[in-house]
């Protein structure tokens, strides 16, 4: 009659679960820490992987907000060179205007000038005036 409870080796050691069972129980327990071991593997990879998707991100993140501060500047600049543009532009006309004043006015100085040496050839062409004798 064999007893479940307990098992007698071939030593006469008596056991309290068959050795075949123990044997089981043993590689069960082996398993499991083969297992478990190869869940914590698991766990450091998947942890890798998110820090370094989590630093990818972070990156991703930075160099859109680079990409929008030179999108803003671009378009600043680009407002910027209108701007100047007509202000040169201005600049332009007001010069014109004060070059066509200038060369009117050097114009009436050059005939005035004109007229006056014709005026002073006149008067030196006439008789000296007497001297005080």
């Amino acid at each position: 009659m064999e007893n479940d409870l307990f098992d007698v080796d071939e030593l006469g050691q008596l056991h309290v679960m068959p050795a075949k069972k123990a044997d089981q129980s043993k590689n069960l327990v082996n398993q499991t820490q083969t297992f478990s071991t190869k869940i914590d593997k698991f766990a450091e990879t998947v942890f890798g992987y998110v820090e370094y998707v989590d630093k990818m991100a972070q990156q991703t993140e930075q160099e859109k907000t680079k990409a929008m501060g030179f999108r803003n500047i671009l378009a600043s600049e680009s407002e910027y060179r209108t701007r100047r543009k007509f202000e040169l532009e201005a600049l332009l006309m007001d010069r014109n205007t004060e070059l066509q004043r200038l060369k009117a006015e050097l114009d009436s100085l050059i005939k005035l000038e004109a007229e006056q040496q014709q005026m002073i050839q006149a008067l030196a062409a006439m008789e000296p005036l007497p001297t005080g004798q």
